[in-house]
């Protein structure tokens, strides 16, 4: 992502640009002596919102945070767009920000975790993958189960294959239960 400026004609010497993102892009410039750096500028002032936006974006593309905040920036994002009557699925958050709509649309979906299972994700106790498995569960009780199994020696192989059998009892059973003909011979 490119540092992103705008005009602020109010500061000293008849105005200035001020950094919106990429302020440790334009201090490594600057320490680097160079006399420009590629940027957005923005024409207009931005709103509190287009700025929170703005910063909140640059947060993400740091890699320094752990899942859960990345989750509730790009939640943040898509809502405060939804508020002003922005359409932002995942899919358009990720394009602007380059990361995969995938990736995003994973992230997201943490916040559905109860949030005793957002804080241990968040400290680091419970790996993506583990995570990624967990969230196929469908009720909170079935999560914390497979939370727990997986905090006392459980593998990540052993969630894996224990969320597929549940996937599949519960469509196995909903089959069972079915009315149909049989022919018996």
């Amino acid at each position: 992502m490119k540092s992103r400026v705008y005009w602020d004609a109010n500061e000293a010497d008849g105005g200035r640009y001020v950094v919106l993102m990429g302020e440790r892009r334009f201090r490594a410039a600057q320490m680097a002596n160079f006399e420009t750096i590629q940027c957005v500028i923005h024409e207009s002032e931005l709103s509190d919102s287009e700025t929170t936006e703005l910063q909140l974006l640059e947060n993400i593309v740091r890699q320094d945070h752990n899942p859960i905040e990345e989750a509730r920036a790009f939640r943040k994002i898509m809502d405060d767009r939804k508020a002003n009557g922005l359409p932002c699925t995942a899919k358009d958050l990720a394009k602007e920000i380059g990361f995969s709509d995938s990736k995003v649309a994973r992230s997201v979906r943490l916040l559905t975790l109860p949030d005793d299972i957002q804080t241990e994700v968040a400290e680091g106790a419970i790996p993506p993958s583990v995570i990624r498995e967990v969230l196929k569960l469908k009720s909170e009780d079935e999560q914390r189960k497979m939370i727990i199994s997986y905090k006392e020696g459980g593998s990540y192989g052993e969630v894996a294959q224990t969320v597929k059998m549940e996937k599949r009892g519960r469509e196995g059973h909903s089959h069972r239960t079915a009315n149909q003909e049989v022919v018996l011979r």
